[in-house]
């Protein structure tokens, strides 16, 4: 099961970035040099579903809270994230199966959610 903070998410896709900051310089004189500046934390993208409109309002408001929010799921667990952007649209479904401690005929949302570790 994978929730972000009190919101479950029905998974569908996830990507991890990792990714590191350089700087490529081109001098005059000949080939390319580079210099190191670090890394980023790791990024996290889910796609899946989510069921209610109201957790999907509650979904979106984590981008404007400035909080970390966990992170629940098969492979990670009590991990902190911001959520840096939600997309949400809705799906189409004439009833919801996924989630049945809410009435079927709850809104189902595609979501986007993009995650920074950290």
């Amino acid at each position: 099961m994978w929730t972000v903070g009190t919101i479950r998410i029905f998974v569908q896709d996830e990507t991890e970035t990792a990714k590191q900051i350089i700087a490529r310089l081109n001098p005059l004189g000949g080939g390319t040099v580079y210099h190191n500046f670090g890394y980023e934390n790791e990024i996290f993208k889910l796609t899946g579903y989510v069921v209610g409109s109201g957790e999907v309002e509650t979904l979106k408001g984590y981008t404007t809270d400035g909080n970390t929010h966990v992170l629940d799921s098969p492979f990670l667990s009590n991990q902190n994230h911001y959520v840096n952007t939600v997309v949400a649209r809705p799906g189409n479904f004439i009833c919801q199966r996924l989630d049945l401690t809410k009435d079927e005929l709850e809104p189902v949302y595609i979501v986007d959610v993009e995650l920074y570790k950290a």
